[in-house]
């Protein structure tokens, strides 16, 4: 499903647009879905960032009681 939005830009972020979907064969539209994806992807690559050292701690605490008990056998 596609929904339509309008949305208001500046001249020169337009002009940006335009230019840049040119330069990789997309419309306006396609550029846009495109960059908005990507900027998605981006906050959701930076939260997961975040969360690292939380489960890399985890990821100790697991090791180290396997190999406490790989010790006691």
């Amino acid at each position: 499903m596609v929904k339509r939005a309008n949305v208001s830009l500046s001249d020169d972020i337009m002009d940006r647009v335009d230019e840049r979907a040119k330069e990789m064969g997309l419309n306006r539209s396609a550029f846009i879905t495109v960059a908005v994806n990507n900027y998605f992807l981006q906050e959701d690559a930076m939260r997961a960032m975040k969360e690292m050292p939380e489960f890399m701690k985890k990821l100790e605490e697991i090791e180290r009681r396997v190999v406490e008990n790989e010790s006691k056998q």
